[in-house]
């Protein structure tokens, strides 16, 4: 018995450096993508997953650097990010050339389409519009962060695999691409809520600050009712797999991470953060699931 716990300890540390690291992510935006080829009907491609995840710690890392103005890095990752700053750094930077390099061997389409996030990303911070204009940069307008994070996610998990396999007009995509926007944007604000909880987050690029957290809840239990209705209909109207039904576990476990937002639950920062990055490591597991027994 004394062995399993410390097994199971040792699993724990892994994870818990995992999610500090940001590699917790890189993770679930491959298991996103993943899994979003399947919802699809897509043939299950390497490249695409892989440029998911490089995509993603990339970004997740660069951002943190360059958001320290306006918040914290994140009170669990801020020691090792500090301590750590050039390796991180260079890791993000290698990832994001990396994962453009796949993009352009994937193809001419999917390199653009990640060129253009990536770009995207990298400007969201940028003033481009002169001093005394309300908007200077798209970090300034109301919400933005957590619906472009949702797109961005969206976009390289569902569209770019799609775009490599067959670009043709297809209801696949579209459901697949709210599909993963939606279970994103609800993870990214309610990650917003504990960051206002423990006032790390100032300014109005999210949506708990903009409409605070009561109104922010009562809306992310909307999308999760629409991600619901979706995934439901979808395979009887032909626009996805049966996969669509099997993806409603992650529906069930975003509901129970609903109880979760207050800090009272007792858990602390990095585990609270690691349980609702696991729904994207849910629906890869669910996707898995769902091929072997297909």
């Amino acid at each position: 018995m004394g062995k399993k716990q410390e097994f199971l300890r040792y699993l724990f540390k892994i994870w818990v450096f995992a999610v500090r690291t940001d590699l917790y992510s890189a993770a679930g935006a491959g298991c996103l993508a993943f899994a979003a080829m399947l919802l699809q009907g897509l043939p299950v491609a390497p490249l695409p997953i892989l440029i998911a995840s490089l995509y993603v710690y990339a970004m997740h890392v660069l951002n943190r650097f360059i958001n320290r103005k306006s918040s914290s890095i994140s009170s669990f990752r801020e020691e090792s990010y500090l301590l750590h700053e050039k390796l991180y750094v260079t890791l993000a930077v290698l990832s994001m050339i990396l994962a453009l390099g796949a993009s352009l061997a994937a193809g001419k389409m999917p390199f653009i389409l990640l060129f253009v996030i990536s770009l995207s990303g990298i400007l969201y911070n940028t003033k481009l519009l002169p001093r005394g204009w309300r908007f200077q940069s798209l970090k300034d307008l109301p919400g933005s962060k957590n619906i472009t994070t949702a797109i961005a996610w969206a976009a390289v998990t569902a569209v770019l695999p799609w775009i490599e396999s067959r670009p043709t007009p297809a209801p696949g995509v579209a459901t697949a691409f709210l599909f993963v926007a939606g279970i994103v944007f609800i993870r990214s604000a309610l990650s917003d809520i504990l960051d206002i909880q423990s006032d790390r987050l100032i300014g109005h690029e999210t949506i708990p600050v903009l409409i605070g957290e009561r109104k922010t809840l009562f809306l992310l239990h909307g999308v999760c009712g629409l991600l619901f209705v979706l995934l439901w209909a979808a395979p009887f109207a032909g626009w996805s797999t049966s996969l669509g039904f099997f993806l409603l576990t992650c529906v069930f476990y975003i509901w129970i991470c609903f109880k979760l937002y207050d800090r009272r639950s007792g858990f602390s920062g990095v585990v609270l953060e690691g349980l609702l990055e696991s729904v994207y490591i849910i629906a890869g597991v669910t996707a898995l699931i769902w091929r072997v027994m297909s």
